[in-house]
């Protein structure tokens, strides 16, 4: 491997860890702002799935799929008696918030 090749190779590895922070940094704002604390037993899965999401990020398809979800959960939320039920919904809801918000971002 010359010398050129092995820089090559260190500022690509030096730029996707820069990606790979900043997309971080992205998605534990988009969890703060959603209301997702580290200590919610559902962050990890938030975060997983936001990560998940963030690959359709620019396209307004997804968004508008996310806001329609969103909806569903809230109408859902609305008709569920059971305290138990109500409480993964609203996690799904505060998830759904945080992707919306790393998705505009």
């Amino acid at each position: 491997m010359t010398e050129n090749e092995l820089l090559k190779r260190m500022l690509n590895l030096t730029r996707e860890n820069s990606q790979n922070e900043i997309q971080t940094k992205e998605i534990k704002s988009a969890l703060e702002r959603a209301g997702i604390t580290e200590s919610d037993t559902y962050y990890s899965k938030a975060f997983s799935n936001i990560e998940q999401a963030l690959k359709k990020k620019g396209d307004n398809e997804a968004v508008h799929f996310w806001e329609q979800y969103q909806f569903e959960l809230c109408k859902r939320l609305v008709r569920t008696a059971s305290y138990e039920q109500k409480k993964i919904i609203k996690e799904s809801i505060n998830t759904v918030k945080a992707i919306l918000y790393a998705m505009r971002a």
